[in-house]
């Protein structure tokens, strides 16, 4: 098993919004995080995904669940 701490981040954002520039920050820890996002994207708000800290299978764990959102509300998902 790898153990592997992965200091990454991801950014969902919205077209036309100016997204990359401005967005609220989650870090994933936990399953809970990701009402964080969910949350933010509802209302429209861009999010950066932050794993800083995080094992590489917490990462591979709650990608597939980001990408599901983000076509879900309709952003655009940038590593």
């Amino acid at each position: 098993m790898n153990k592997t701490k992965f200091d990454a981040s991801i950014i969902l954002g919205f077209k036309g919004l100016n997204v990359f520039r401005r967005f609220n920050t989650v870090n994933i820890s936990s399953y809970d995080s990701l009402k964080n996002v969910r949350s933010c994207l509802q209302s429209g708000r861009s999010v950066r995904v932050s794993f800083d800290g995080a094992l590489e299978q917490v990462k591979a764990r709650y990608i597939n669940y980001l990408q599901g959102m983000s076509c879900y509300f309709g952003a655009e998902l940038r590593a």
